[in-house]
């Protein structure tokens, strides 16, 4: 088998997972994204996905109960559902159980491991609350707004 066809294979293969999870529309997921279950994952409508990490389980119950005998919950069945609007950053892993709330952004090398509520920003590491969805469209239009008074005057950027 050639590079090529090992890579049109590949390809085939992570777009059948994809398949198993509810995207919503208008949605873009990163190639780097990975989805450690994928039917236990919920985007919703006009999200930004980066490559990001989703542990909907450790894996460690299968391990115990190979090893030990017992079963045990390790998170299993516990979903991931991301709501609409949400901006994920890169270097981001959200683990199982977790809900983040419509018109999020999730700073960059954030770990959730805690519902995210509506309308918030956060900020690695543990993902600190950063402030509120609506604060910092304000202040990144403001600082737009800045830029290009300094543009149009001449200044350097």
């Amino acid at each position: 088998m050639n590079y090529y066809s090992l890579k049109s294979k590949l390809n085939m293969l992570r777009l059948r997972c994809l398949m198993k999870i509810r995207i919503g529309k208008n949605t873009t997921i990163n190639p780097a994204a990975v989805f450690m279950d994928k039917g236990m994952v919920s985007i919703g409508d006009n999200c930004s996905i980066s490559g990001v990490v989703f542990v909907t389980h450790s894996g460690g119950d299968r391990v115990i109960k190979n090893h030990w005998g017992v079963s045990v919950d390790s998170g299993l069945g516990r979903r991931i559902v991301v709501g609409n609007n949400v901006t994920i950053g890169a270097s981001v892993t959200v683990m199982y159980g977790v809900t983040i709330g419509d018109n999020c952004v999730i700073g960059a090398g954030s770990y959730i491991s805690r519902d995210v509520p509506a309308g918030t920003v956060t900020r690695p590491p543990e993902a600190a609350h950063a402030g509120k969805t609506d604060d910092y469209v304000a202040r990144l239009v403001n600082r737009t707004k800045r830029t290009l008074i300094s543009y149009r005057a001449g200044e350097a950027i």
